[in-house]
């Protein structure tokens, strides 16, 4: 007496599993393939404007202040530092870290 072959049993009691439709398929193979788009050309645009234009007027309120005497960095005085010298110490360094003025 033989043993059956269990191979031949495990072919037929083999769990069936369910094939991908085509549309599944290529939807999941686009979904793998495509590239991830950023925040778009209209935002790109807005924030770009916005940028334009605060650099613009950072470097007028520069070209304002620029025959005026320098700034004494080391005055401890709270009379000394107003509201306007401490914007104008605020954009000069800004100024100077992003090129816009020379450096001295």
């Amino acid at each position: 007496m033989r043993e059956p072959a269990k191979a031949l049993t495990s072919l037929l009691f083999a769990a069936v599993k369910p094939a991908l439709s085509d549309h599944r398929l290529r939807e999941s193979l686009l979904k793998q393939t495509t590239k991830k788009k950023g925040p778009g050309r209209k935002r790109w645009e807005d924030t770009n404007r916005k940028n334009k234009e605060l650099r613009e007027a950072t470097k007028a309120a520069i070209e304002k202040w620029r025959n005026d005497p320098p700034l004494d960095h080391s005055n401890r005085d709270p009379e000394y530092w107003t509201a306007d010298r401490k914007d104008r110490r605020r954009l000069e360094n800004l100024a100077k870290k992003k090129g816009w003025m020379a450096r001295t």
